[in-house]
């Protein structure tokens, strides 16, 4: 599901290890459930993703036989925090094959012709830091675009990710809670139709659409799939005092912390698109100042994740 990075992010800042005790149960009772489900696993993979999910599995099964038992017993929480990041990296990987073969989401008739992500995709983005004067440094960090809960807006985002329109743009605004970019007003690209805000939540199979949970009343009842509780929170913007006005041309970077900021319970929750969140070297973003030249984003995951309707 989405929130598996969003979790990810949590075991992070938590470092990882809330009872070792806890964690002593868990690594057999996960490789247990593994073994159970190995096989099918395998088996029941679509033919071209087969080898890959075999990939996964084993190397799932190695993680949790030799690191995570490894950590457990040293009682080291860097290896096992690490460990668990893998872990879930890989459960995502696996996840992915399966939602992908049967990802049909139930997209408004007005939107149907806009580009639509039919999965994951990595997207990684090389800034020059201007925080290492006199000398300035490249340096890059990625973030996984998520189309399975927001499948219009991260088409959006990908299809101008692959015509170059975020490459050498600079950092708009930072500030303690954000970390704004986009493309140059000057670019063809911010003619772009409007984007309507897409929310899905946890429980509706398909996102919402036009509308706030706010507005709708789902404020106390329903949680996003991906919701602003982590560092590295990646959605689009849009206007103040209209949801949806936004064109993909700017998008912002939260500075959450997940440890004071539970799902559904801050401002920005079902009020802006979420497509996804910083999945490595997420500690650059922190290093963001206004000026700080984009170099380029990029798609840098496997072509076979990615398909733009």
């Amino acid at each position: 599901g989405g929130n598996i990075r969003s979790s990810g992010a949590e075991v992070q800042a938590s470092k990882g290890v809330k009872s070792w005790a806890l964690a002593e149960r868990n690594g057999p009772a996960a490789s247990a459930v593994l073994a159970k489900y190995h096989d099918a696993l395998i088996r029941e993979a679509p033919s071209a993703s087969k080898a890959d999910v075999k990939r996964a599995v084993e190397e799932l099964g190695v993680l949790l036989e030799r690191d995570f038992a490894s950590a457990v017993k040293k009682k080291n929480a860097p290896l096992l925090v690490e460990t668990q990041m893998q872990v879930l990296d890989l459960l995502d990987r696996i996840a992915t094959v399966y939602s992908s073969a049967s990802f049909n989401p139930e997209i408004p008739l007005k939107y149907s012709d806009f580009p639509i992500l039919r999965g994951r995709a990595l997207v990684q983005f090389t800034v020059e830091l201007s925080d290492t004067q006199p000398e300035k440094k490249l340096d890059r960090f990625v973030v996984e675009i998520d189309g399975f809960s927001a499948p219009v807006s991260s088409g959006r985002f990908i299809e101008l990710v692959k015509q170059g329109s975020y490459n050498d743009t600079v950092i708009i605004t930072v500030d303690e809670t954000t970390v704004v970019g986009g493309i140059n007003e000057s670019s063809a690209s911010s003619t772009l139709s409007p984007l309507p805000l897409e929310v899905r939540t946890e429980q509706s199979s398909s996102p919402y659409y036009g509308e706030s949970l706010e507005e709708m009343g789902l404020t106390a009842r329903e949680k996003p799939v991906l919701p602003f509780n982590a560092f590295g929170t990646l959605a689009l913007g849009h206007p103040e005092d209209e949801v949806n006005a936004g064109t993909g041309s700017q998008w912002f970077f939260a500075k959450t912390d997940p440890t004071t900021t539970p799902a559904g319970l801050n401002l920005l929750d079902g009020n802006y698109s979420v497509i996804g969140y910083a999945l490595r070297n997420r500690d650059v973003i922190n290093r963001l100042s206004p000026g700080d030249r984009l170099i380029k984003v990029e798609v840098i995951s496997p072509a076979t994740q990615i398909s733009i309707k």
